[in-house]
Parts: C-alpha cells; structure tokens; sequence
C-alpha cells in the first residue's frame, strides 16, 4: 500500500521592502556586506560588481505528521479464529499516537543576481532551496506476537487487521517506509527607489515562487505458515 502527496505552488509575487540604517555621529553606518547594497558603479569600477552570490545552510524541523494506526498487534488467543472483535483490544505498534517525525533535516539554498545598470536601479535574482530527504523506517518481525497492518474497509466500516503472524500457526514480518522531500526557486525582478534619507532603500519586486512538497507510504509484509500449525478458521 502506498499513499502519496504531492503539492505544488506557483504564485506571483509583489511586494515593498525596505532597509533602516541608524548612522553613528561619526559618519555614515556600516555598508551592508552583499553587492546588493553597494553604491553606484563608477567608471573605474569592476564590472563583476553587478554581480552576487550567496549560500546558506538550513536545519528545519517539518511538524510531525499524524497518520491513524497503520500495524497493530492483538492477544494471540484472539488470533485463533477469523472474527469481528472489538478496536479497544488492538495495540498500536506504528501510526496513531506515534506520529512520524522525520526529525531535524539540514538543506541548502543558493542564490545570486544582478545589477542591469550602472546606477543600481534595476536588477534581477534568482535562489534555489532543497532539504536533504526525510525517513522513516520501521520494522516488526517474527516473536511479537498476533500483528499486521490495519486498513480501513470503507465497505463494511470497519477496519481489517491482516495477520502476517500468528504464534503457531504463520511466521511474518511487516515494514513501513515513509519518506518526504521539500524543495523550492524564486525568481525576482526589482527596481530600487531610493537609497538616502531614513531608509537605506526601498525595492519594489515582481516575481514568482515555486514550492513542491512529495510524500511517500509504503507498507509491505510477508507471511508464512509454520509446518505442523494450522490455518485460523471462521
């Protein structure tokens, strides 16, 4: 059984930024360390000023995401025989209360840009970001008594938990393996309106992000009958 989600967002962008810079008594404050916010090229300057690049790690925490209860276990005598039983005897053993958490992931995002004149009134910037694939891994295998995974029949309105061991009677082993991935771009074209006065600059940006979240569910079992036992029956 697989179940996967995928979301996708494009959007146009426009909106107001501005920087405010406090000057100290002996001058003008501190210029800001991306070529973004050098003043204007002159004739005698490099003309690899008009561009600028950066980096940036990232450690994000995606929230937990809550599933229902997916691999179950029930009392092996109420294993014997295939039967309606009530839900309040199945323990969870994955999904339900224990949500997935995929944990802390690191990433990355580049992202760079530049000046179309010489006065630094328009430019153009672009970044990309990617986290690192996300997983879970969980396992049950033979000796932990009557389990399986649990799915929901719509049919009847009852959820079915498939038995892939019974003690005595089937050896099994049931995996789940879920994963997700987080990546995005921008692309901005800007034009700055002013540099003096109380704010150090406004930009006026027009634009487009793209954001595309993928989420992956696998559960698999096997199952085997154990020589000498004997099938449930019901």
């Amino acid at each position: 059984m697989a179940i996967r989600w995928l979301g996708r967002v494009v959007s146009c962008l426009l909106s107001v930024s501005g920087a405010l810079t406090i000057a100290p008594n002996c001058g003008r404050a501190q210029e800001a360390t991306t070529a973004a916010d050098l003043p204007p090229l002159t004739n005698g300057e490099d003309e690899a000023d008009r561009f600028w690049f950066r980096g940036e790690y990232l450690l994000w925490k995606i929230q937990r995401a809550a599933v229902p209860v997916l691999v179950g276990a029930i009392p092996t005598e109420q294993a014997e025989v295939v039967r309606p039983f009530p839900d309040s005897i199945i323990t969870p053993l994955f999904g339900g209360a224990s949500e997935i958490d995929y944990g802390c992931q690191s990433g990355l995002r580049l992202g760079g840009g530049l000046w179309l004149d010489g006065d630094r009134c328009y430019g153009l910037e672009g970044s990309f970001f990617q986290l690192a694939q996300g997983h879970q891994d969980f396992r049950v295998a033979q000796g932990s008594g009557a389990f399986g995974p649990l799915f929901q029949d719509l049919a009847a309105g009852r959820e079915v938990l498939i038995m892939e061991e019974v003690p005595g009677l089937r050896a099994g082993t049931v995996a789940v393996d879920a994963s997700q991935r987080l990546w995005g771009a921008e692309g901005n074209a800007f034009r700055r309106l002013q540099r003096d006065g109380i704010l150090d600059h406004i930009d006026l940006l027009a634009g487009f992000r793209y954001l595309r979240f993928s989420e992956g569910l696998l559960i698999s079992g096997t199952s085997r009958s154990i020589p000498g036992g004997r099938l449930p029956c019901g």
